[in-house]
């Protein structure tokens, strides 16, 4: 009796992100996109070591092994560094199967807290953009771009750029196994002086402290400018997702935190939680 020829195995995927919530909506994207593709090769896509989910045991044994075998790997969401030497991703890095996404029309807007320092600069609209991680931060060649509204909360943005990624990492997915390789990628280019190609800063926790002052300005993270309902609008909602260290007024003794913020006829409404814990002046969550 002749054996059954051994299936193939399955091409290796892997998801790196940092929050949970946004990993389901990443891979829900790449699945919906999978079927709209002719040939969609069956995957096997999984999160990848030091995600979340991961961590709570959602992997089996092997987690080198899994990033060694794996032919690509997509960080939708990540905010630490990548490579340098050390943790899971630096062979892989060096191999050229990292895939990162940036809100950004790279190079324009290279660095961190993109969504928050776009939405600073009056930014309505933006690209999104999946290219080739390298050692330099948002520096790779890159693979594709599309549009990116940025209406909402900073939680409707992260979700729709999760979607969009899912979307773009299947098409690239399709496009390796049909030519056995990756598509070209362009490159960045130089960064050019001016205002057109600035390198963004992360913000830190403590920026997201409004200060108002008797004139009638106030400081969004130490800088001043003239008060507005919309730009109290856009400062609460850039800021408003689980993970983030979200706008806040803050007194000796109590911390306003403000989210769910609507603007309609010059007026700003938000939810304020006024907590008068010890322990609540910035408890060190991300901005961005």
């Amino acid at each position: 009796m002749s054996e059954k020829p051994e299936k193939p195995e399955k091409p290796l995927y892997l998801v790196a992100c940092s929050q949970r919530v946004l990993s389901a909506v990443f891979v829900g994207a790449f699945n919906s996109m999978g079927l709209r593709l002719p040939r969609f090769p069956e995957c096997d896509l999984q999160l990848s070591p030091g995600s979340p989910s991961y961590d709570q045991g959602y992997l089996p044994p092997g987690p080198q092994e899994l990033v060694t075998r794996a032919r690509l790997i997509f960080f939708p969401y990540w905010q630490e560094k990548v490579g340098g030497g050390t943790g899971w991703f630096t062979e892989a890095l060096d191999q050229g199967r990292c895939v990162g996404f940036h809100p950004t029309d790279l190079p324009y807007g290279r660095g961190g807290s993109p969504v928050q320092n776009l939405i600073l600069r009056g930014r309505q609209e933006t690209v999104l953009t999946m290219y080739q991680m390298t050692e330099e931060m948002d520096a790779g060649p890159v693979y594709r771009k599309g549009p990116l509204s940025l209406e909402g909360s900073a939680l409707d943005i992260y979700t729709r750029i999760a979607q969009q990624a899912g979307g773009m990492a299947a098409w690239l997915a399709w496009m390796q196994h049909e030519d056995d390789r990756l598509p070209p990628a362009e490159s960045q280019g130089p960064l050019r002086a001016g205002d057109g190609n600035d390198v963004f800063h992360r913000r830190r926790p403590d920026q997201s402290v409004l200060h108002f002052t008797v004139d009638g300005r106030f400081a969004l993270g130490g800088q001043y400018e003239a008060a507005s309902a919309s730009k109290l609008y856009d400062y609460i909602r850039m800021l408003d997702a689980p993970w983030l260290e979200p706008a806040s007024l803050s007194w000796p003794g109590v911390r306003v935190r403000l989210s769910q913020a609507e603007l309609k006829d010059g007026q700003v409404k938000a939810t304020a939680v006024f907590d008068f814990r010890a322990e609540a002046q910035l408890e060190g969550g991300k901005s961005g």
